[in-house]
């Protein structure tokens, strides 16, 4: 019993040793599929956001400067429905100059609101002044006609806009400090005969711009930054990195010259990502004179700005998001560890699952080889019993009906086996079958069936033999073997055997047949004087 668990229990380890690896490969390749997928899937989501929110922050940056347009073309108008350069009289101008003044107090984001003439003249100006706009004498008003803002605003149609490039204020040739993010908006002033008179400009404050800009910081994944059409960035996490081509200009504070290959990718589309070894970059182009475009207010004048905004194309800016690769990873490292946690405790199960599954498998086995030797050995001996026996005899007849061969049976009795039985007990007796079994079995070749068919009979199928010599001599050898003692546990038995021997297709053609006639066979060998053979007649 103790041999047969410890037999069980091998067999369940090498099957474990099976199901176990085989069930942890399809376990880790579901989770790395699952874990590929989510990764790939919240790596997605987020690079889909992140062009989400530079694309809104494009959007909100044209609606800005939309309104700073409105008010440039908001005091165009003003200036010519007052006569600002050729007023009637003095309460006109005085009017206007009001209204200027509380425009900048509520707006405050202009620097400076100016009135220029057609020779360049300032002859109106409000300076914001931290909060508290002033209106500057006429004494301390200037000509700016060598200007080259005045010259480009004043070269535009009606309703046309000039923006200049963003940078820092500069007062008496230096940068002002702090520094002053400035932008200035300029378009032509008409009288009411659509002579061009002059033009109005806005000194934009682009810090209020750039906070706008910041604050997309604190939605986005990625560093923000907004970079002029020369690769400069304007608005940057490190701000010693902005305002590079003003104060430091050098290729550390420039993006392109690091960078050449993305930013020439960066040229050839208004927005998009673009993923690198360092990270993702998620970008867009904007430019504040498209902001014309919202400002108008006809159809016509719509589409004016959009034919003008087609030839305006070179000046722009990106505003960008770089999404480092390192930050990208990190999206991994909390998924990594649930789908480690999630698959440890599942190998655990799997582990646990795999080891009953081959207890039971081998178990199911063990009992279906166990209930198939019942039924088709004896359990003594180890031999084919007369069930297995008479289907081994079925195929060999088959086999010979088919291909015109020829076969034989034994049929044994022992001679004086009930004798040592009764004298020496039955296991002595038990002991003898299963000795008697062996020296048969050792006789017979390894295509030859040696069966038990109960009690002290024994059978042999010869298939395929060439004739009776060969049969004759090994029932000889057989015979011989038993002039030898049997060594038993405790003592020996001298017994003898009677064997019948049948041929086929001789002795019959049939299952039935070939024992019944071996069968004879063997009596007539105990007629004879036993431990002898016979071969049935036809």
């Amino acid at each position: 019993m103790l041999r047969g668990k410890e037999e069980l229990f091998k067999k369940t380890i090498k099957l474990f040793i099976i199901i176990f690896p085989c069930l942890s490969l399809i376990l880790g390749g579901m989770l790395f599929s699952f874990y590929y997928s989510s990764v790939h899937d919240s790596e997605m989501s987020l690079l889909e956001k992140e062009q989400y929110y530079i694309n809104h922050e494009r959007d909100l940056s044209r609606e800005h400067f939309s309104t700073v347009v409105s008010d440039l073309l908001f005091l165009a108008d003003q200036g010519s429905s007052n006569n600002c350069y050729a007023p009637s009289s003095t309460k006109d101008l005085d009017y206007l100059k009001r209204g200027i003044l509380a425009f900048s107090a509520q707006k405050k984001r202009y620097d400076q609101i100016r009135y220029i003439d057609a020779q360049g003249n300032e002859i109106l100006r409000v300076n914001y002044n931290n909060g508290n706009p002033v209106l500057i004498n006429p004494e301390k008003l200037q000509n700016k006609l060598s200007r080259y803002y005045f010259a480009e605003s004043f070269k535009l149609a009606k309703n046309e806009v000039y923006i200049s490039p963003f940078d820092l204020n500069v007062e008496y040739g230096a940068i002002e400090v702090p520094y002053k993010p400035m932008l200035r908006f300029g378009t032509p002033v008409f009288d009411d005969s659509g002579t061009k008179e002059g033009i109005v400009l806005l000194n934009y404050l682009g810090e209020d711009y750039l906070k706008l800009i910041k604050s997309m910081s604190l939605i986005a994944y990625g560093d923000i930054m907004l970079l002029n059409q020369d690769g400069y960035f304007l608005s940057h996490p490190d701000s010693e990195r902005e305002w590079g081509f003003m104060i430091n200009p050098n290729d550390k504070q420039c993006f392109l010259p690091q960078h050449l290959d993305l930013w020439q990718k960066m040229q050839t589309s208004s927005s998009g990502q673009i993923k690198t070894d360092d990270g993702v970059y998620t970008f867009t182009k904007l430019s504040p004179l498209n902001a014309a475009v919202g400002a108008a207010t006809t159809f016509s004048e719509r589409m004016a700005a959009s034919e003008r905004m087609e030839t305006d194309t070179e000046y722009f800016w990106i505003l960008m998001s770089f999404i480092p690769a390192e930050k990208l990873a990190a999206i991994k490292s909390p998924l990594l560890w649930q789908i480690l946690w999630l698959g440890g405790g599942v190998l655990i199960i799997i582990m646990v699952g795999s080891w009953f599954l081959a207890q039971s498998m081998t178990r199911r086995k063990f009992y279906q080889e166990k209930l198939f030797a019942m039924a088709h050995y004896d359990l003594l001996t180890g031999l084919p019993n007369r069930a297995l026996l008479f289907e081994h005899l079925q195929q060999v007849l088959y086999r010979c009906q088919r291909y015109q061969r020829k076969a034989a049976v034994m049929y044994m009795d022992l001679d004086g086996f009930k004798a040592v039985n009764d004298t020496l007990g039955h296991d002595a007796g038990d002991d003898l079958l299963v000795a008697v079994g062996e020296r048969i079995k050792a006789k017979c070749r390894a295509s030859d069936t040696v069966a038990r068919l109960g009690g002290d009979e024994f059978a042999v199928l010869l298939p395929e033999i060439q004739d009776i010599s060969g049969v004759q001599l090994l029932a000889e050898k057989i015979l011989k073997t038993f002039q030898d003692p049997f060594i038993l546990k405790k003592s020996e038995a001298h017994i003898g055997v009677s064997i019948g021997i049948s041929i086929y297709p001789e002795n019959g053609t049939s299952l039935e047949g070939l024992l019944d006639a071996a069968d004879k066979a063997m009596y007539s060998s105990k007629n004879k004087g036993k431990n002898t053979l016979t071969f049935a007649v036809d």
